[in-house]
């Protein structure tokens, strides 16, 4: 089998590009006549290096704009902006060696840390909300700065990438703008957000990812061999990428999936010679006999360097993991922060905490109680006539957000009082949940409850009267959950780590709640014993929400501190359970699938208290359509090669074909598979679904996390199918498609400037701004 130049061309990645050496026949060195200066001639000998070169001039370029794109006034705003918020407190506590849980592996906040710690800063401020100002101590300039370098490097590599591909260095330079001036990347890459830390190792784990598995499976079995540089910069950057964020699990997908096609791909075809050697055999041919045979690829070395790669980094993830639990926490007050009944608990409640400290509950304590199901709410008591036939009265619901009509007070009925349990509610003890408010009582009442229709459910009602009389459907007792083994013995309810039944003891039910066309509808269940409830806040007769209130007389519960080896635990199966499919905090009304049309709300993370600045978070919408384009025809030719194959295997072969026409079809077998699985537009479509598809089945915002990734996989995708389809074409015309392309990414760009730099403007400019419009920017409502 001959492989044309055509052939060449269609490898499953085009042999990288080999520079040629200096001093060779063909590019003879150039010294320049030497002086008596030698300082003069080792500054013309480095120039002459340099202006050998010819990528240097556009390097020096890509920089300048770096600098005006993304470095420019990165001082600016001198607030905490979005996120922000976050990183400045966890470097303080990392500083203070506070102990505190983050789902978000450490290494990332660790490295920010040790900045800011030799850059003087001491820990000792804390930030109450986004948009507090910055003390003059903090090195915001510094750590704003080791994002947006990290970020700036990934333009760079992009162009590298893309010309060691053989991609036409006008459309590598289309690809590395593309990533620069992305407005969302520009803006968190502005941020002290460890965003552009994470795509730049993302990116160097795949461009030296991709240089090793190129290497390793080379069709010409003289090519192969294993590269040490590249599978170490992998194994290093991808280990790192994953002690910062869970999300880099995803790269390591990845190269599971490339490798495995890799091998698949490189076995079928050394099966196809194999079967041409045997048929060529049975024809004497004497140039046959003087050829030596190579040593075969194994795929052994590939499955190895996968499972290394997997290992190291959960391996450097728990050694970071170990170093902050070992070091950078040490004993203090927040040790309670460190029981299993805390950790447990912590995930479930995180959204709902005022007051992170657990208290035991007793008499009199004010509380507020929500459902342990996730992200269900906490009880709340509102005015409502929902019904003619019900009277108005105090409805109580289960909502999200927490108000002062969330607050109920524990009032313990006179026949448990005398029980000697020092004021605790333990198993069995008879309560009345009082409104802080109104003081009226959730109350029990046996009626229809709308959208249930059975009679046997008690709609849960709250009444104006005082405990008069016949109070039994008042009357909640406490039926402490044993489904904890840290509650044997006898237990008492805690904040945060104690899950409990109500039991109403006139009507034999249990306090639960069912969604009732889209309402958490509270009622009485009689038939099992419903939902768990907990208590995630308490404060001892004074106003839980007064934040200047003193907390000092309360009683802090008694818990008893995990081990490390069970805080190392806890916070990894914590991480895992909950960190790819967490939700919370991020709204769904702007999908990915919405972006094309360029519809949807962009993410506001700052604006000026004179409310003429502001800054948000979208994406340059030329780019997410060019891109979208390239997604779209990578899946239809998958869809369309797959339906190929499936018709041409109920095609019979005859069996009178010739060995000539045979030769001839597994030619055009081996070409099909390599345009359809094994062209490196794809194989960054493979990149690009993986780091995409996962979070639009979740309502967790793209423009996080791994928007940043999946749309680097895409520029790639989209630039190497660009140059493919541009090669064939006059180069007048190619030159005029990439700057119309090119017009239209600055186009965006000029029209959301403003909303990411945070630049003066007003609100007739921004409604002069179409593409603002279009995203639903708040600057309507707020400029």
């Amino acid at each position: 089998m001959v492989n044309t130049s055509r052939d060449k061309k269609e490898k499953y990645m085009p042999v990288l590009k080999q520079e040629k050496k200096e001093g060779s026949e063909s590019f003879p060195e150039k010294k320049p006549p030497p002086t008596k200066i030698k300082l003069l001639n080792l500054a013309r000998e480095s120039y002459e290096k340099i202006k050998r070169h010819s990528d240097t001039k556009i390097y020096i370029l890509l920089l300048l704009l770096c600098y005006c794109v993304r470095v420019w006034g990165i001082s600016s705003p001198k607030e905490l902006m979005f996120d922000e918020f976050h990183v400045f407190n966890n470097v303080g506590k990392y500083i203070r060696r506070e102990h505190f849980f983050d789902l978000t592996p450490t290494l990332a906040f660790m490295i920010q840390a040790a900045i800011a710690y030799i850059f003087g800063y001491d820990g000792k401020y804390i930030a109450k909300n986004v948009g507090d100002g910055i003390p003059n101590n903090f090195p915001v300039v510094q750590l704003r700065m080791f994002n947006c370098i990290s970020s700036c490097l990934v333009v760079f590599l992009t162009f590298y990438f893309l010309v060691k591909l053989q991609v036409s260095k006008l459309v590598a330079i289309f690809g590395a703008l593309m990533v620069l001036i992305d407005s969302s990347l520009t803006t968190v890459s502005r941020t002290m957000i460890p965003e552009g830390f994470q795509l730049f190792l993302v990116s160097v784990s795949t461009v030296s990812w991709i240089y090793f598995r190129t290497n390793l499976t080379a069709e010409n079995p003289k090519m192969r061999r294993f590269s040490y540089k590249s599978f170490y910069i992998c194994l290093g950057s991808t280990s790192i990428a994953f002690s910062c964020q869970l999300s880099a699990i995803l790269t390591l997908v990845f190269i599971t999936i490339d490798g495995v096609i890799a091998s698949t791909k490189l076995k079928a075809i050394e099966k196809v010679k194999e079967n041409n050697k045997v048929k060529s055999r049975e024809v004497p041919d004497s140039d046959n006999k003087n050829k030596t045979t190579t040593k075969a690829y194994k795929p052994i070395q590939m499955k190895s360097a996968i499972m290394k790669i997997w290992f190291l980094s959960f391996v450097v993830l728990m050694m970071t993991t170990i170093l902050n639990q070992m070091v950078l926490s040490r004993k203090g007050k927040n040790d309670y922060m460190l029981s299993p009944e805390f950790e447990k608990s912590f995930m479930e409640t995180r959204e709902f905490i005022y007051d992170p400290i657990p208290r035991d509950v007793v008499e009199g304590s004010q509380v507020i109680i929500v459902s342990t199901k996730m992200y269900s709410g906490s009880l709340m008591s509102h005015n409502t006539n929902l019904n003619p036939h019900i009277p108005r009265a105090q409805r109580i619901w289960l909502q999200k957000k927490q108000t002062p009509s969330s607050a109920f007070q524990i009032n313990v009925a006179e026949s448990n009082k005398q029980m000697g349990n020092n004021g605790f509610l333990t198993n069995g003890t008879v309560i009345y949940l009082q409104h802080v408010n109104t003081k009226q009582y959730i109350n029990a009442e046996s009626q229809k409850t709308p959208g249930l229709f059975d009679e046997k459910y008690g709609d849960v009602l709250t009444k104006g009267d005082l405990v008069e009389g016949d109070v039994g459907e008042r009357e909640w007792a406490v039926i402490i959950s044993r489904r904890d083994e840290t509650l044997k013995g006898n237990a008492h309810l805690t904040s945060y780590n104690t899950f409990f039944y109500l039991y109403n003891k006139k009507y034999n039910c249990y306090l639960d709640h069912v969604n009732v066309m889209g309402v958490q509808i509270i009622y009485c269940n009689r038939k099992n014993k419903g939902v768990e409830w907990r208590i995630i806040q308490h404060k001892l007769n004074i106003d839980i929400f007064n934040d200047k209130a003193s907390t000092n007389e309360i009683g802090i519960s008694k818990i008893q501190p995990m081990s490390l080896a069970g805080r190392i635990k806890t916070t990894l199966e914590t991480r895992a359970k909950y960190m790819l499919w967490d939700t919370s905090g991020h709204p769904s009304s702007s999908r990915p699938y919405k972006w094309p049309i360029g519809t949807g709300d962009a993410v506001p993370i700052w604006n000026s208290k004179s409310n003429n600045r502001l800054i948000v978070i979208l994406p340059n919408l030329a780019i997410v359509w060019l891109t979208s384009i390239f997604s779209s025809l990578v899946i239809f030719g998958w869809v369309w090669d797959g339906l190929e194959s499936v018709v041409r295997s109920f095609i019979p072969v005859s069996e009178k074909q010739t060995e000539s026409e045979t030769k001839s079809a597994d030619t055009d077998s081996i070409r099909n598979t390599r345009t359809y699985l094994n062209s490196f537009g794809v194989v960054f479509g493979v990149g690009w679904i993986i780091h995409w598809v996962p979070y639009t089945f979740i309502s967790r915002e793209m423009f996080l996390f791994n928007y940043s990734n999946a749309l680097w996989f895409a520029v790639l995708g989209f630039c190497c199918s660009l140059d493919a389809a541009t090669r064939k074409m006059n180069n007048m015309i190619k030159t005029s498609v990439i700057v119309l392309l090119m017009s239209m990414v600055l186009y965006c760009w000029i029209q959301t400037y403003p909303v990411v730099y945070g630049t003066e403007t007003t609100h007739q400019k921004c409604g002069e701004a179409s593409l603002l419009n279009s995203w639903n920017i708040p600057c309507r409502k707020v400029i």
